[in-house]
């Protein structure tokens, strides 16, 4: 469904951890799976971006220089007052920032203490902030089933995880289970 963002998931373990797939419970699929979404869509909207803001900085350079046929092409859907007073002004316009924008590129998708660890490769800001939060709220669903309701988990000395009560039932863990709070 990600392609560019799993695109290591069949290379040898010298180069990615991918080549293990996910070491997580099937309950995250979808946190996993809107995480994906997020990142794909903001990349494919910024890439957009660019090749809007490559068109206006061609266009203004243009006109920097005197020449409007792509200006009124540009600004075709607006006003003629509009574009007018844009003419007037074009000297003071700036140009656009044309951003480097990569897929990030997974390298691992693990459970870790409890909750969600997608590292990656490349990326910005943005795709850091979404994985942060992504990884924030797995520690209240569960790995198992996808539950958002009574979640809690395991606690030392067993292996961390986060679950629901049935789900600790269900897998013997409910003497080392603790509820969220």
């Amino acid at each position: 469904k990600y392609p560019k963002i799993f695109v290591n998931r069949y290379a040898d373990m010298g180069s990615t951890a991918m080549c293990w797939g996910f070491e997580v419970g099937d309950g995250w699929y979808w946190l996993i799976d809107n995480l994906c979404h997020v990142m794909q869509w903001h990349v494919d909207n910024e890439k957009e971006n660019n090749e809007r803001n490559k068109r206006y900085n061609e266009m203004l350079k243009l006109a920097k220089d005197g020449d409007f046929s792509k200006f009124d092409e540009y600004y075709k859907t607006f006003a003629q007052k509009f574009i007018d007073e844009q003419k007037l002004k074009v000297n003071e316009l700036n140009f656009y920032e044309i951003k480097e924008v990569y897929y990030p590129i997974a390298a691992q998708v693990k459970q870790k203490f409890g909750s969600l660890r997608f590292y990656i490769d490349g990326g910005d800001e943005i795709i850091y902030n979404y994985i942060s939060f992504a990884e924030y709220l797995s520690g209240y669903i569960c790995e198992q089933c996808g539950t958002t309701e009574n979640v809690g988990s395991t606690q030392w000395p067993a292996w961390i995880l986060t679950l629901c009560e049935n789900c600790a039932i269900k897998s013997k863990k409910i003497d080392v289970w603790k509820k969220n709070e």
